[in-house]
């Protein structure tokens, strides 16, 4: 039994469905392509040592808890003792803060007892919003993680702290720095702000946890790549140019070129942006004061106990130490990356085509040669229109 030869024309359409069947494929992968989806992708790293995290103390006093009281202060009183129409603005802020000695006794390893030089792991942060210098602590060396042994303890002054009731915030954060608003570093930069209130034989146990968030820069999202970058410093001059004046608290930007703010009108700009930024969600943030967030973060989750001091102590702190020896990593990954579209349109052209990529790439050469040698030889006439009414007379 003989076969029927393919009709030529059954050929063709055939060839032409599967073509078609491969462009629609082809055009759906690249439309998934430039969807551009981003999806989250965790894992466990072990976090053999590091060091802790930098913890920034701010002293609050009853006073001026929050920006309420602070805005009402602006027909009254700044600080103690300070009227709001003072010219000297910078002097009626410092008339509230607080030396370091006034705040932290002595801070040392707490199962050594080993003290610490404080000006070698403490210094100034910046003036919270109305509430004085804050002080950052910054352990330099590398400490294995959950090791009691190498729990850090600093005491609080309580003659102080008692004296003026004050509540200790805090801030965890990373190496760039504290950032002033408190709420907003909790959300923008993954910083951890938490709350103590000095109290005797109470000592606060701080047990950090580390994470580590790696996003990726794109459009919908920015973020910026250069591990330089200052985005503390960014925020600062995005205030300053916006208030007019240089404040206390600006500890990064360059103020020069800047007066000193004096006025109760700088007052005012001074709380408005305070508002603007406390009130701007992270996803603004950028759009707001051009400031990007870094594309790699390291966020933090603590768990806050408190012991009593027994054997007749009665001091008050903090013990700060790390709470586990892995780290959770959250990496941003695409959807449907370039590899996936190379797959998908090369799985398909062998599906409907019956070939690959690579018999493309070497089809390519000859289709061109072909091609060239056709037009440097040229075209007899008698072949181009072999039914040409004009050649036939």
């Amino acid at each position: 039994m003989t076969t029927q030869p393919v009709s030529p024309v059954l050929r063709r359409i055939t060839l032409s469905i599967l073509c078609i069947c491969f462009l629609v494929q082809a055009y759906i992968c690249v439309m998934k392509f430039l969807d551009r989806k981003i999806v989250d992708e965790s894992y466990v790293e072990e976090l053999k040592e590091d060091r802790l995290p930098p913890m920034t103390i701010c002293p609050f006093p009853a006073r001026s808890n929050t920006l309420g009281v602070a805005m009402d202060m602006s027909n009254s009183l700044i600080g103690d003792g300070c009227n709001a129409t003072a010219f000297d603005f910078n002097k009626c802020v410092a008339s509230g803060h607080f030396h370091l000695e006034d705040l932290i006794s002595r801070t040392y390893r707490l199962a050594t007892r080993s003290p610490f030089n404080k000006s070698e792991i403490w210094s100034e942060a910046s003036y919270n919003f109305f509430n004085g210098l804050c002080y950052t602590l910054q352990i330099p060396d590398l400490t294995p993680p959950n090791l009691w042994g190498h729990a850090v303890n600093f005491d609080f002054n309580l003659t102080t702290t008692l004296n003026y009731k004050l509540t200790m915030g805090g801030q965890i954060h990373d190496s760039f720095g504290y950032l002033t608003n408190i709420a907003m570093g909790n959300e923008f930069l993954r910083q951890k702000a938490v709350e103590f209130i000095p109290q005797p034989t109470k000592y606060n146990v701080v047990i950090v946890g580390k994470t580590k968030r790696m996003n990726i820069n794109h459009p919908k999202s920015p973020c910026q790549t250069d591990e330089k970058w200052d985005v503390i410093k960014c925020i600062e001059e995005f205030s300053l140019k916006e208030i007019g004046c240089a404040y206390p608290w600006i500890r990064k930007a360059d103020v020069s070129g800047y007066r000193n703010c004096s006025t109760l009108e700088d007052f005012k700009k001074m709380l408005l942006n305070h508002q603007l930024l406390y009130n701007t969600p992270s996803s603004n943030m950028a759009k707001v004061t051009g400031c990007l967030r870094p594309c790699h973060l390291h966020g933090y989750h603590v768990d806050l106990k408190q012991i009593v001091a027994g054997n007749g102590f009665n001091g008050s702190g903090i013990i700060y130490y790390f709470s586990t020896t892995n780290i959770q990593v959250t990496k941003e990954s695409w959807l449907y990356d370039s590899n996936n579209l190379v797959g998908e349109v090369g799985g398909s052209l062998g599906l409907f085509l019956g070939a690959s990529l690579l018999s493309i790439f070497e089809l390519v050469p000859s289709v061109l040669s072909r091609a060239l040698n056709t037009l440097s030889e040229g075209v007899k006439p008698n072949k181009r229109h072999p039914k040409s009414r004009i050649w036939k007379i």
